[in-house]
């Protein structure tokens, strides 16, 4: 069984880095930033190749791009800054490391129009025809990460969005098209946020139906279907509820067993056999709900090698880099640390990655 981490560039840069992004001062986890990676700085770098692969444990990792870091708001290439990308894959391949490349996590360019417009899809294949430096470096490519949470939280940048779902779905076709074509010899992945429902399935599917007929249609455009899973609509129905509490969670449950029927699901509506879990964690705020969140990842590992240890697990995330809340708070990152300073290395979950890989 292989394991991974998982990560964006946009979660761990600095907001120098970002000031092209569309993201740039709009949100609240923008606010404390300083103790983050410049990627402007090759020993930054380092330190990110570190703690991503928990000091070199971890031989697979999925990393987003940042077009906007690469990307100028005259649309020009910064070359010293695609350098820089350039130097990070390099660093991870001659580590041993399998990267798999997402291009779109939630953000871009500001000079791009808005991810509901006709015209995006040119201006990402314009960026990506100027830089293919890059995927020299990997084997593995994913073009958009979520489209669901792509259009959501595009959506709060451009309300308007909303009564353009039909373009956006057009958009990311279009896109996952490009890329299958272009990169004939990568292995291209489609990614989806899991939509896997029970007991109250058929409201939840049929409002999210259109992103799931997308892992239909598009089956012919992708060789890898990605599953990022952070739990599953409906009722906490088994006897512990991974989140600290003993009632039954409405809507939206986290139990490690539920990933088997997930996966079957997803098997069974896009005709793939080659699944990967390419995101999933537990939030912890706290070092006693570490504890719990450890083994949560455990048992969901388990659950997951009882179907197949061929499938790919990659843990979102490695660290709470960003204090996304103004305040001492823990998110999803497995290094917890309380004041998002220490930039630790998780040594319990290199010891349990060993176990089952």
């Amino acid at each position: 069984m292989t394991i991974g981490i998982s990560y964006s560039l946009v979660q761990v840069a600095r907001e120098s880095n970002l000031k092209n992004d569309i993201i740039y001062k709009k949100y609240r986890f923008l606010d404390n930033r300083e103790n983050n990676i410049d990627l402007d700085n090759k020993l930054d770098l380092d330190k990110l190749i570190e703690l991503s692969t928990l000091q070199y444990n971890i031989k697979n990792v999925r990393l987003s791009y940042l077009p906007s870091y690469v990307e100028n708001s005259d649309g020009k290439i910064d070359k010293n800054k695609l350098k820089n990308i350039l130097y990070l894959l390099e660093q991870y391949r001659n580590q041993g490391i399998d990267v798999l490349l997402v291009l779109l996590h939630f953000t871009h360019p500001k000079n791009w129009p808005n991810i509901f417009d006709k015209d995006f899809p040119k201006y990402f294949i314009n960026h990506i025809e100027n830089v293919k430096e890059v995927f020299s470096y990997v084997k593995h490519i994913s073009p958009i990460n979520e489209p669901i949470n792509a259009y959501w939280i595009n959506i709060q940048i451009n309300p308007r969005g909303i009564f353009y779902l039909n373009i956006f779905l057009k958009n990311v076709e279009e896109i996952q098209e490009y890329i299958y074509d272009e990169f004939r010899e990568k292995i291209i992945h489609f990614n989806v946020f899991s939509l896997y429902s029970k007991n109250i399935g058929k409201i939840i599917n049929k409002f999210l139906k259109s992103f799931e007929d997308q892992v239909r249609k598009l089956r012919n455009l992708y060789d890898i279907l990605d599953i990022n899973y952070y739990g599953t609509y409906g009722f906490n129905s088994y006897e512990k509820n991974y989140l600290g509490s003993k009632l039954l969670r409405i809507i939206y449950s986290y139990n490690p067993k539920d990933i088997q029927n997930l996966i079957f699901h997803y098997k069974k509506l896009s005709g793939v056999s080659d699944i990967w879990i390419t995101e999933t964690g537990l939030y912890s705020k706290s070092y006693g709900e570490e504890k719990i969140r450890y083994g949560y990842i455990e048992e969901l590992i388990k659950n997951i090698k009882e179907i197949s240890p061929d499938i790919r697990v990659f843990i979102w995330t490695f660290g709470d880099i960003v204090n996304e809340w103004k305040k001492k708070v823990g998110r999803f990152g497995i290094c917890y640390d309380e004041n998002n300073i220490e930039k630790k290395i998780c040594e319990n979950y290199i010891e349990l990655f060993k176990k089952y890989s």
